[in-house]
């Protein structure tokens, strides 16, 4: 009898480990289903193709209609008249039909990348949460940052589709005239 005993505990503990097993390996399954699923949402959010997804419960299926939207480069330096840099929220606002594309800097950060859609735009800063004193891309910029240069109006600056419009430095602090919102 003891015996008996004996073989049912191991029995009921094998049983237990494969339920166990078998639990990670579907929780393996479901977590690798899921995984997929918000890459394949994180590349479609990257990219600038039109792309539909749908899936079902086993498959993830991926269309393009082909139509691309068009994208291009804006870079610059980030300039600030302290020692470091706050955290500054910058704004690209397109003149020709006003939308405006932003972004967010990080302490000391001292370059920025954005990409957006072609058109003539002009660049002015804020530091997050203020709304006084705002920096920009202005004609001070290029004449040099001294006090001989007086002019602090936004220059205008084309994005074209798949090109880099590089050097527009946000780095008049000192009066530069931005748009009102």
């Amino acid at each position: 009898m003891p015996m008996r005993n004996y073989l049912n505990v191991i029995l009921t503990m094998i049983l237990l480990a494969l339920l166990g097993i078998g639990f990670l390996l579907y929780q393996t399954y479901k977590l690798n289903r899921d995984s997929l699923k918000y890459n394949v949402a994180k590349m479609v959010d990257e990219t600038s193709d039109k792309i539909f997804v749908t899936t079902t419960q086993d498959t993830v299926f991926v269309e393009s209609n082909g139509e691309k939207e068009p994208m291009g480069t804006v870079t610059g330096k980030i300039c600030y008249p302290s020692q470091s840099i706050p955290p500054l929220t910058l704004y690209f606002k397109n003149v020709e039909n006003g939308e405006i594309a932003n972004m967010d800097t990080d302490l000391n950060q001292d370059t920025y990348e954005l990409e957006t859609v072609p058109g003539s735009y002009v660049a002015y800063a804020y530091i997050k949460g203020l709304d006084e004193r705002p920096g920009g891309y202005t004609e001070f910029v290029p004449c040099g940052l001294t006090t001989d240069c007086t002019d602090h109006s936004l220059i205008e600056f084309k994005v074209v589709d798949d090109g880099l419009t590089s050097d527009i430095d946000v780095c008049d602090w000192y009066g530069a005239v931005v748009p009102e919102e």
